[in-house]
């Protein structure tokens, strides 16, 4: 991901990172 992308859609971050810890 780019940096725009964290900041433009903060939630679906945060959203994506949750799922990749879970998966891992």
């Amino acid at each position: 991901m780019t940096t725009s992308t964290l900041v433009y859609k903060p939630r679906v971050s945060t959203a994506e990172s949750s799922k990749h810890k879970v998966i891992n």
